[in-house]
């Protein structure tokens, strides 16, 4: 078994889905201040996940084919669980 968990996509599915199906039952919101704003995830069981977060700009426009910039600021708190 301990093969199948560290093979990769497989490995991460599973684990993902061990981390979901605890946090899934009671998950407590938690928050967290980043760079680009505050963000509002999920936790419990000694785990927090944050799911949707924004790591760069949409590469559209004008940032088509450049290196990825930063995310535009949040005033609001954006909910990401």
């Amino acid at each position: 078994m301990k093969k199948i968990l560290n093979s990769g996509p497989v490995g991460w599915a599973l684990g993902a889905a061990a981390v979901m199906a605890a946090l899934s039952a009671g998950a407590a919101p938690v928050r967290v201040k980043i760079d680009s704003g505050s963000i509002i995830g999920a936790g419990g069981a000694g785990q927090a996940v944050f799911k949707g977060v924004p790591y760069a700009a949409a590469p559209v426009g004008a940032l088509r084919w450049m290196p990825p910039q930063k995310p535009a600021r949040r005033s609001s708190k954006r909910a990401a669980a």
